[in-house]
């Protein structure tokens, strides 16, 4: 036997109002966007387990929005998907960029050290006219 708490959608609305929020102010409302909703229901709470013939409380578990939570509040699995939106890794983004950009294919190192002391460069780029 078990007390289960449940998070829902009122099954009569087909249209809900979330508020958009600023990007750099998060605390700033921009707008109020109607969305349809797609009814679904969610583990959301406290669900108690209890035994069937002494009626005490055998296990507890706490549910966040259909995720389950461990004593200290953190989600049990980790919370890959409840990640902030600017999260990232321990790298910088300039260090990534750098790196991208030091990678260069064989063909166009061979392409720049043919070309190295030339001043006007002759290459087909797509471009129309002068």
């Amino acid at each position: 036997m078990r007390e289960e708490s449940w998070r829902a959608i009122e099954p009569g609305r087909k249209f809900d109002t979330v508020a958009v929020l600023d990007v750099l102010d998060p605390t700033k409302v921009i707008d109020h966007v109607i969305v349809k909703v797609e009814g679904q229901t969610m583990k959301h709470g406290t669900w108690t387990y209890y035994d069937p013939e002494w009626g005490t409380i055998t296990k507890t578990e706490n549910y966040w929005v259909d995720k389950l939570r461990t004593d200290d509040g953190l989600p049990a699995d980790g919370g890959n998907d409840l990640k902030p939106i600017g999260f990232s890794d321990s790298k910088s983004r300039s260090d990534s960029i750098s790196r991208k950009m030091m990678a260069k294919p064989q063909a166009v190192l061979d392409f720049e050290k043919k070309n190295a002391g030339k001043k006007k460069v002759k290459v087909r780029d797509g471009s129309t006219g002068n």
